[in-house]
């Protein structure tokens, strides 16, 4: 399935029962930060930079349970399991998509409930 993700040693179907669903618009790549430079009585430029591998990006995902939950407790009781699980810091990031490839990810923000 490649709905998911394994972030901080849990993945988020099989520990969580949540269904990963990244944003339609998402940075593919990191922009470049290249600095260029005209050198008078030359032709052309000079260039510095593109440090993209060590650029960060954000990406939005939506996290939605598989099943239904019986009651309110339960729910927010998930809801705090989920957050404990993801505001941990800078940890690997695998997406099921790519599993032969990881970024090291924190989350900078949850957004609530419902």
């Amino acid at each position: 399935m490649e709905n998911g993700f394994t972030f901080n040693g849990q993945h988020s179907l099989y520990d969580f029962g949540l269904i990963a669903i990244r944003a339609k618009k998402r940075t593919i790549c990191a922009g470049s930060d290249v600095v260029s430079y005209s050198v008078s009585g030359m032709d052309g430029t000079l260039s510095y930079g593109d440090q993209r591998s060590a650029d960060e990006y954000t990406e939005t995902v939506n996290l939605y349970a598989n099943h239904a939950l019986p009651t309110q407790e339960a729910a927010t009781l998930l809801w705090r399991q989920v957050v404990s699980w993801l505001m941990c810091g800078r940890r690997q990031l695998i997406w099921d998509s790519e599993p032969d490839k990881y970024a090291m990810a924190e989350v900078t923000g949850v957004v609530g409930e419902g």
